[in-house]
């Protein structure tokens, strides 16, 4: 899919085919800064097949939350950049080639199961109703596409540690 919406918070639509203009991503990323409420540099990490998706979210979070953030564009590369650095909170696409979403999760379980509460996944199409119960079974909440970037920042700060915690620093 090479189209995105995403809401501003007047509630307008933004549609553009690629977002590769600076600016455009930019204007799409304003709004009033919540970095107040954190007391640290949220390290984040984006998984997304989209590349116009993770550099929207990307810049969102950077300018939001001040957030140092690094990108994936599938769970076995998130999976390589989880066991060499150190994460607050992790955001994915479900629906990826090589490893969803869900995989991810589950892979996130058996080896950082300090990173399961600050884990959730963005996503126009779960698949299969059998995919949403299983993510309701693990509690993994789901942010559905198109979405406000209000409510992005909503759920990063909900899923971010409130202080930043060595359990959650610790590799």
């Amino acid at each position: 899919m090479n189209k995105i919406s995403i809401d501003d918070q007047q509630g307008s639509y933004y549609h553009r085919k690629v977002l590769e203009d600076t600016q455009e991503i930019e204007l799409l990323s304003r709004g009033p800064s919540r970095s107040k409420t954190l007391n640290y540099r949220p390290k984040v990490l984006v998984v997304d097949d989209e590349p116009a998706i993770r550099t929207i979210v990307k810049r969102t979070l950077e300018i939001q939350l001040h957030a140092e953030v690094m990108i994936a564009q599938n769970g076995e590369e998130a999976s390589k950049l989880i066991e060499r650095n150190s994460f607050h909170l992790i955001i994915s696409d479900m629906q990826m080639p090589i490893m969803t979403g869900l995989d991810l999760y589950q892979w996130i379980q058996i080896n950082a199961p300090h990173l399961t509460d600050h884990f959730f996944i963005i996503s126009g199409d779960l698949g299969s109703s059998s995919v949403a119960e299983e993510l309701h079974r693990y509690g993994v909440r789901v942010l559905k596409k198109p979405f406000l970037v209000t409510t992005l920042i909503d759920y990063s700060l909900n899923y971010l540690p409130i202080q930043q915690s060595l359990e959650c620093v610790a590799a």
